[in-house]
């Protein structure tokens, strides 16, 4: 696979990009993505869907605009004509939850990741103590208020009904209210999530995907990512404390020997993250599905 200059300076077609495959002798498809970020999750689901000559094309801020909307302009201008060979990726943002700019994502050439964004899939907050667990390398089953898991759980439960109403009245103090709320969570105080009143579900948006537990799939994916990581580098850092301070030692050598080895152990989280196993991720298979359709249509 490639990865190349992204938006063109001409008209970019089909017949162009055949062209070019029949000077190499094999079937290339290009693909026009957001950003630089999203180029390793696109060819992880292309490669998975068995698409090899890919050619990449990061959005890199041409006209000054951010990769998206700058993609959708290119289309309305005829500038990428998106075809079975030329094909574009994006974030979804609100709109399949909103159903806006419907006529663009049925356009069977565009593809979309349904939640947020592909940091909604990297920093989705499941099982993140045992990620912190691994960044630190070490084996600590007792949480003792570090409930990390549970902080992003009660929050979507708590504010499942402010999302919705922001989502479906364009609520501007919902939507205040909503994300001054994830901007302030913190593992070490669960105190506002003690009873949580369970809401009903909004059967319209469930049956896209989204529930009273999975919320955090569907706020803005930048915050997101940012409140993950700052609250995960919490936990890690009580955790290695706890690590420190069960060292034994003869002398104080010996000790700082034993601390020394621990940190070079650890590993960088947000490292960890951008390399996260995303197979179990709740819509990963829906966006596979997406691409072997493409390929069973137009490359069987």
């Amino acid at each position: 696979m490639i990865v190349e200059q992204g938006i063109p300076s001409m008209p970019n077609d089909g017949d162009r990009v055949k062209a070019k495959s029949f000077l190499f002798g094999e079937e290339i498809l290009e693909l026009y993505v957001e950003s630089q970020l999203d180029v390793r999750f696109w060819r992880f689901l292309f490669k998975e869907a068995g698409f090899d000559k890919l050619e990449i094309k990061p959005a890199r801020a041409a006209r000054g605009s951010n990769g998206k909307s700058e993609i959708q302009k290119c289309i309305s201008d005829n500038i990428i004509k998106p075809c079975y060979n030329i094909l574009v990726a994006i974030d979804s943002d609100y709109d399949f939850l909103k159903d806006e700019k419907a006529q663009f994502y049925l356009n069977e050439f565009v593809f979309q990741t349904y939640v947020y964004s592909i940091e909604s899939f990297y920093f989705f907050p499941e099982g993140l103590y045992e990620i912190c667990l691994d960044c630190t390398n070490t084996c600590n089953n007792d949480k003792n208020n570090l409930d990390i898991d549970s902080l992003f759980l009660r929050w979507s439960q708590a504010y499942y009904s402010v999302f919705i109403k922001y989502i479906k009245e364009n609520c501007k103090e919902s939507k205040e209210l909503l994300y001054n709320s994830l901007k302030n969570l913190d593992v070490y105080d669960l105190k506002g999530f003690e009873e949580v009143e369970q809401q009903p579900l909004y059967e319209e948006l469930h049956d896209k995907g989204l529930n009273i537990n999975n919320l955090c799939l569907f706020v803005n994916g930048h915050l997101l990512e940012e409140v993950v990581l700052r609250e995960t580098k919490k936990v890690t850092y009580k955790l290695l404390e706890r690590e420190k301070n069960n060292i034994l030692a003869k002398t104080d050598q010996s000790a700082k020997d034993i601390n020394a080895q621990i940190y070079k152990s650890t590993s960088d989280i947000l490292a960890t993250f951008r390399a996260r196993n995303l197979e179990q991720h709740p819509f990963i298979e829906r966006i596979k599905q997406d691409l072997l359709d493409f390929r069973q249509k137009y490359y069987t």
